[in-house]
Formats: structure tokens, sequence, C-alpha cells
């Protein structure tokens, strides 16, 4: 699986310079050679709070993440294996 075959999906993400809690939601919009580009309304609903001001537009700015500071990408939509259906029940 690549990057790009993600693009326009849903993702999770631990960036720690872009959220507060433990990972993030971001929509994948573009992969480049030193980063990707993402859509975040958790970051932009954050910092329009910040400075007072309600997100008005149906979508949030673009943000570009360099992969340096992406500790780690999940996909939403891969289908999820348990250890007892692949035979490992821990026993």
């Amino acid at each position: 699986m690549s990057l790009k075959s993600l693009i326009g999906q849903s993702i999770m993400a631990k960036v720690p310079a872009l959220s507060e809690g433990p990972f993030s939601i971001l929509k994948l919009l573009g992969v480049e050679h030193g980063g990707i580009w993402v859509e975040s309304q958790e970051f932009i609903n954050r910092t329009l709070g910040y400075i007072g001001v309600a997100a008005a537009a149906p979508e949030s700015p673009v943000l570009f993440l360099p992969y340096h500071q992406i500790q780690f990408l999940l996909t939403l939509d891969s289908p999820a294996l348990s250890e007892t259906s692949l035979g490992q029940d821990g026993a």
C-alpha cells in the first residue's frame, strides 16, 4: 500500500505539533517527496479559537506536514485483524 493510494481518504496520524490529543483525524490531499498535504478541521478550529474567530468556510485550509514531524499514520478504511482470527489467541 502506498500513501498515494490513500489520497482523498481520512487517516489517523500522530503529529505532536498538530494535535493536543493522542492522534488527529486528517484528510490526505497530496503526497510529495518531503511530506504530505492534509486537511485538519480540528487544527483549524483550535487555531481560530485562539484568535476568537469562527470557521465559516465549508472546507478547512490545507496544511503541509513534513515526514519528520509525523510519528505514525494509520488508515481508517483497512480491515481490522485480531490475534484470534490469525490463530494467535495468546495461549
